[in-house]
């Protein structure tokens, strides 16, 4: 049975997660419950728990208080962070303290509650695994490449773990290594989908693996920051200091050929300096996390600075709730224009973008939107979003997503991004068209408009696009124009061959077949297109 221990210093907090579960059901019980940190420490200096739940502003010690003395003393307690969307804040610093998770506690419910007590019970086991571990020396390369990923998230590390890489040899020469690549954006050809990203993501993590493992005498995996799927990071050890700099030359070489043959991604490789010795490693930790940071915000960055939006969350979810379309408008500008100035960490953006979506589907459950699922959807990119400008041009999506779905349900229901696209393809019909021309007078993103045009009307944009041009061919055709080559130029095409495979695909025939039947004319059984 895991052991939990739960603090609050409100009582009708502490009966409500004691009765929120079957805790038995899931192989747990409650051993205690505690009003505020100085008790809880108590017992967990005595009972060792597995796993604590606790709120993080209480009297006489905090939350925050209690975790930072527990992450040193008792490592492997797991904790679960109570707190409220005014306490975002707060919550991250529990997160640099190696907190499991945080809840919220205007969304806490049994699925809630359950799926993070699986979560915490999971994790509740791999420290366990790694302290027994600890004394042997055959340490397994996975549990190594855990304690190293262990650093980035803990941004510390325990003089016994330190001691246990030191005596294995792995700081005697090290780097931090990051490789880093951006998915395609949809466009007329292709709509790209979250499984399309996970197909590429896993493809190009075998690219990496066959390159990067043989590239010296130990190499480990460290896990990304925020669960990002647009980097592989390494750590590396057992290299030659002087051969160092010309390793990463012939690797960001081998690498970026291997990708575009592969998977058509670019990539970019950076690394950490090189260092030896336990005391450098944190220096080695935050040289890679500005690494990441500059090739997130596309410019080399010398240090970072707190994103300071946590206000802006409850303040959504109230103009969601009520409908206040322009009160909306103004809180996302103050988000665009914070993320776009202030030069912020890769961790700190996943931050904000989950705590955006915990407010805004409290809000839209709140007032019932129908069809949320397309929110969920919505939110399903945030690891894959690679750079400063695309989580822009995501937010972008999310707020005229946010806004439409207020207008439809106060009544303005007419669908001006259809519109606008459908009016546009009508207006150009005879231009060739790119769909971020369409995705422009439709004031979306380009990957947006190509997901909802479809999603809206059943039929992909470019399906349309080539619709109303055969439309345009027939009347073309109609007023004496009898050239096939003449026809496909007016339209906008470069290639007559591409025209009449449109041609075919829409309406069934050649256009040749075509002109013959307008002329009352049999088409022949095989002629040229």
């Amino acid at each position: 049975m895991y052991r939990i221990l739960v603090v609050d210093d409100e009582p009708i907090i502490l009966s409500g997660i004691r009765f929120l579960l079957d805790w038995q059901k899931y192989d747990c019980e409650i051993i205690a419950t505690e009003k505020n940190g100085l008790d809880a420490y108590e017992v967990i200096r005595k009972e060792h728990p597995d796993i604590v739940i606790t709120d993080i502003k209480m009297p006489v010690m905090d939350g925050l208080e209690l975790l930072e003395k527990c992450s040193s003393e008792f490592p492997y307690v797991v904790f679960l962070i109570l707190t409220s969307l005014e306490e975002f804040k707060l919550a991250k610093e529990a997160i640099r303290y190696n907190a499991c998770d945080y809840l919220l506690k205007t969304e806490l419910d049994p699925a809630i509650l359950s799926s993070a007590l699986a979560r915490a019970k999971e994790e509740c086991d791999r420290r366990h695994s790694l302290m027994r571990n600890i004394t042997f020396e055959n340490f397994k390369k996975d549990e190594i490449s855990s304690i190293i990923s262990n650093l980035m998230i803990m941004r510390d590390i325990s003089n016994e773990v330190q001691l246990l890489l030191l005596k294995n040899g792995l700081l005697d020469s090290y780097a931090f290594l990051g490789v880093f690549f951006e998915y395609p954006v949809s466009n007329l050809e292709k709509t790209w989908t979250v499984s399309d990203y996970d197909r590429l993501y896993g493809w190009e993590g075998e690219v990496v693996d066959k390159i990067m493992l043989p590239s010296c005498k130990s190499v480990f995996h460290v896990s990304p920051v925020a669960g990002k799927k647009s980097m592989y990071l390494f750590f590396m050890s057992g290299m030659d200091p002087s051969s160092w700099p010309a390793v990463v030359q012939r690797l960001s070489s081998r690498l970026a050929k291997a990708s575009i043959m592969v998977t058509g991604l670019e990539t970019a490789v950076c690394t950490s300096g090189h260092y030896s010795g336990k005391e450098n490693l944190k220096q080695a930790r935050n040289d890679l996390e500005l690494a990441c940071a500059s090739f997130y915000l596309g410019s080399a960055s010398e240090s970072l600075s707190p994103l300071d939006l946590e206000g802006i969350f409850p303040k959504v979810e109230r103009d969601v709730k009520g409908g206040d379309i322009p009160s909306l408008k103004a809180d996302f500008k103050i988000m665009k224009d914070t993320i776009g100035e202030v030069d912020h960490g890769i961790s700190q953006i996943s931050f904000f973008l989950n705590a955006l979506k915990s407010a805004i589907d409290s809000a839209i459950a709140a007032i019932g939107v129908p069809d949320r699922e397309r929110f969920e959807d919505l939110f399903s990119v945030i690891p894959y979003l690679s750079r400063r400008s695309l989580v822009l041009s995501f937010i972008d999506d999310v707020q005229r997503e946010l806004e439409q779905t207020l207008a439809s349900m106060n009544g303005d229901g007419r669908n001006q991004i259809i519109d606008r696209a459908r009016s546009y393809v009508l207006e150009n019909v005879c231009k060739r068209i790119s769909l971020s021309d369409v995705a422009s007078s439709a004031c979306v993103s380009a990957g947006y408009l190509s997901q909802y045009f479809k999603k809206v009307t059943g039929i992909s944009l470019i399906d349309y696009i080539n619709q109303m041009k055969v439309v345009k061919a027939k009347e073309l055709m109609a007023s004496g124009m009898d050239k096939i080559n003449e026809i496909a130029t007016a339209l906008g095409y470069d290639n007559i061959y591409y025209f009449s495979k449109v041609f075919k695909k829409v309406s069934g025939m050649t256009p040749t077949g075509y002109m013959r039947k307008l002329n009352g004319k049999a088409e022949p059984s095989s002629h040229m297109t």
